[in-house]
């Protein structure tokens, strides 16, 4: 049977199962779904927050089907401690959708009281209701040992864990059928509290699934173990507020949607400040960046960057460190001549240019992109909060005043725009969003399907419906 496959996570509003962008197709068979558990248990009767965090580590073998951190052809996340909607990241078309689990959902909304528990039991060998099998005609299914780990710098980060473990590498176990354990579901709860992607299950093209688990590979419990065992709640609220100020893609969002749970006093503040960032466009920065690394003669290089800072902004100049990291080292591993060279150069400019910027720690940057501010809105979404509607307003404002020159640059100053209106139908300025609406509407036109701009008309026309109201 024809499966189509979903290769890219956009960064517009959450996508929906129901309706994913057509991009590959390949011939298989989907993993059917897990029926549910029988009967409620021992402590079926008693409310979940009643029991204890060890009685609830108990009930999770009753687990049966198929959620964030534990989907085999689906890339899930979303924090499960709150009732939202989860995003698809990448997969096959037609998947199940992720599972809410009431007791996954009760341990990750007890936080740090629950992780020396958690912890505990990594390597729980007890079995869940929750049974996966490789039904593929093709591809595989194999044990990895795949980690997020807690700090970024490698000489504080576990050993014996990332060691690219895969399909045709020496060391791999190889499976058809594999049973979710209890450690793998406390393995997903810990990561869900301190906002890391500890996910038993990734799906990977072509019909491939593999397995990160603590209980089948040990090196992935002692490597969770040794990055949060003892955590205190300030170290919990310090970490997701570092993690908040990170430039990282997505990892801001998930970060302020925990802090907004965990520590709400601490929360809405930082969401403010964030949102409240002057906008800067990402693509002159990727575009400069490049452009300072081709530059051989080291001389011009100072006033290459402050030309820049005069045009564009103390914001996206104080970004274009992170830039450098993330174009040569984080994304880019090729080894050539071509690109060891011009890691070489980055490397000099970031000495010489910015030699206080710790990759490690990095800054608070008062910059932001229009795609770092659309997730952020998009992660706050539900998050009911008067000072958060005024800031986002402020961005709308920021968003449509911003001179953009390229069809990209709209697509993405559209995004965010649509976010922050979405957010505000029916909080006072309604009639101002309808005419903007309106004119974006008529200036889009009539677009061919299953393109970015279709998207925004798509996005634009469902948003004048609910203005219309």
């Amino acid at each position: 049977m024809g499966i189509t496959l979903h290769c890219l996570r956009t960064r517009s509003a959450t996508l929906r199962w129901a309706s994913v962008l057509v991009l590959c197709t390949l011939l298989c068979h989907p993993i059917p779904a897990q029926p549910p558990g029988k009967g409620p248990g021992p402590l079926g009767d008693v409310p979940l927050e009643k029991l204890t965090v060890e009685q609830l580590i108990t009930k999770l073998q009753e687990e049966s089907e198929q959620g964030i951190g534990t989907h085999a052809t689906a890339w899930a996340s979303g924090f499960i401690a709150v009732d939202e909607e989860p995003q698809f990241g990448g997969g096959i078309l037609g998947s199940q959708k992720p599972a809410k689990s009431s007791v996954m959902r009760e341990l990750v909304r007890r936080g740090t009281d629950a992780l020396p528990k958690l912890l505990e039991h990594v390597d729980d060998k007890r079995p869940t209701k929750l049974v996966i099998e490789h039904t593929f005609g093709i591809g595989g299914m194999w044990h990895s040992d795949e980690y997020s780990p807690r700090y970024a710098d490698p000489k504080k980060q576990p050993a014996k864990v990332n060691t690219l473990k895969g399909l045709f590498t020496d060391g791999a176990k190889i499976e058809t059928k594999y049973t979710i354990r209890v450690g793998d579901l406390c393995y997903v709860a810990v990561g869900q509290i301190v906002n890391c992607g500890l996910n038993v299950l990734r799906y990977q093209p072509t019909a491939c699934i593999v397995i990160n688990s603590p209980v089948e590979t040990p090196s992935l419990a002692a490597a969770v173990r040794k990055d949060w065992s003892g955590l205190t709640a300030d170290q919990h609220k310090q970490s997701l507020i570092q993690d908040a100020n990170s430039k990282d893609p997505f990892n801001a969002p998930a970060a302020i949607r925990r802090l907004l749970f965990y520590f709400p006093k601490d929360g809405e503040p930082l969401a403010v400040k964030l949102l409240s960032r002057p906008l800067y466009n990402e693509y002159a920065i990727q575009i400069f960046a490049e452009r300072l690394v081709n530059e051989k003669e080291s001389a011009k290089w100072k006033a290459m960057v402050a030309e820049f800072r005069r045009k564009h902004g103390n914001g996206a100049a104080d970004a274009v460190p992170f830039q450098l990291r993330w174009d040569y080292w984080r994304t880019n591993t090729a080894d050539d001549e071509k690109e060891r060279l011009a890691r070489e150069r980055a490397e000099k400019i970031l000495a010489q240019e910015f030699p206080t910027y710790d990759p490690y720690q990095p800054p608070f940057i008062n910059g932001a992109s229009f795609s770092e501010q659309e997730e952020l809105v998009e992660s706050l979404a539900s998050v009911r909060s008067v000072a958060i509607d005024k800031v986002a307003y402020d961005v709308f404002l920021a968003a449509v005043g911003a001179k953009v020159s390229s069809d990209g640059d709209r697509i993405i100053r559209d995004r965010l725009a649509i976010g922050c209106m979405s957010r505000l139908v029916g909080k006072g300025h309604d009639e101002e969003f309808r005419t903007y609406v309106a004119a974006r509407i008529k200036a889009i036109g009539s677009p061919a399907q299953l393109t970015a701009r279709r998207q925004s008309l798509d996005a634009f026309q469902e948003l004048k419906k609910r203005l219309d109201k």
